[in-house]
């Protein structure tokens, strides 16, 4: 149960790579409601505690009052990681506490500890201090399945940074922290450290200050974090692409019309494998045609799909 769609495409794609069957509720409530019509579908609930409606605490506590789930795991999200919370959590009835940003193998060993598939140890011993290593890491190191989820990180953020100057300018200020508190588990969980730190520090100006304060505090966030974030995903596509040269393992060739269709198709329909095909026509397709093909790949991994469509048919008619 999760009412973002950032860390409801996180959680889809990470967990269906895993072979789980994954089903989304947008609040505690549609959670309770998907529960109680088919009572026997879940092995196990990841719930987050902070959401619309209905909060993952008061949704837990309604499902262990139903005899049909008193023993159904659920697994707390939450980005408050104090033993108070951890506390509340398991009074609650909830059986684990996994802490924001995810860490996938974490999540991944969680789920199959408590519904008694075999285990995937957590290697301790490939510990990292690089960043981006680091980042990786908690998503498998699939660095393609990373680069889809910065897509779209980029577009929720977006979204999120209109609605946030919204309520500033109406000094909605319980609607600010609502705002901030999805923000922060969004960058964290897509890795950006830099903007993180400080949508932290403005979730505890806002907590702390009056409102006359904070109509000061918060005048130029907005600005401030959409500077912040762009600066930072802009480097980390840097880092990304360095990572992507610097592999020597060799690509993997197909037939060229055949990855035209099925990437024309992708791109279509707004299917996300389409990142993925265009970086294989990145990979294989002869000089001549390089930039057409980075900026190909560039309109994609924006979500540009209309014009990619174009550039796209551009660029067969030119093979």
């Amino acid at each position: 149960m999760e009412d973002n769609s950032f860390n409801q495409a996180v959680a889809t794609e990470l967990l269906t790579g895993e072979g789980a069957e994954v089903t989304l509720a947008v609040d505690g409530q549609d959670g309770v409601n998907q529960l109680r019509q088919h009572p026997e579908a879940f092995d196990v609930v990841l719930m987050d505690m902070q959401m619309p409606k209905m909060d993952g605490l008061t949704a837990t506590r309604l499902l262990r009052q139903d005899p049909r789930f008193a023993d159904l795991p659920i697994v707390a999200m939450t980005a408050n990681v104090s033993q108070q919370d951890r506390d509340a959590c398991h009074e609650a009835g909830m059986n684990e506490h996994l802490a924001k940003p995810l860490d996938f193998p974490e999540v991944v060993a969680t789920l199959q500890r408590l519904t008694a598939r075999a285990p995937v140890p957590v290697n301790e011993a490939n510990q990292t201090t690089d960043p981006l290593a680091k980042i990786l890491q908690r998503f498998g190191g699939n660095v393609a399945l990373y680069r889809k989820l910065l897509v779209e990180f980029k577009q929720s953020f977006t979204e999120s940074l209109q609605q946030l100057d919204a309520a500033i300018n109406a000094q909605q200020w319980p609607q600010v922290q609502t705002i901030l508190h999805t923000m922060k588990g969004t960058s964290g969980t897509a890795g950006l450290v830099s903007l993180y730190d400080a949508i932290v520090e403005l979730e505890r100006h806002n907590k702390q200050q009056s409102p006359s304060e904070l109509q000061v505090t918060m005048a130029d966030c907005v600005a401030q974090l959409t500077n912040l974030s762009a600066h930072e995903y802009q480097q980390i596509q840097q880092q990304l692409a360095g990572k992507a040269e610097q592999s020597t393992s060799p690509v993997a060739q197909v037939d060229l019309p055949q990855l035209l269709s099925e990437l024309l198709e992708s791109l279509q329909v707004g299917n996300m494998k389409a990142i993925d095909l265009a970086e294989q026509l990145v990979a294989q397709i002869d000089e001549s045609h390089q930039d057409a093909a980075q900026q190909l790949l560039q309109m994609t991994e924006n979500l540009q799909f209309e014009l990619a469509v174009a550039q796209l048919k551009e660029l067969m008619e030119q093979l």
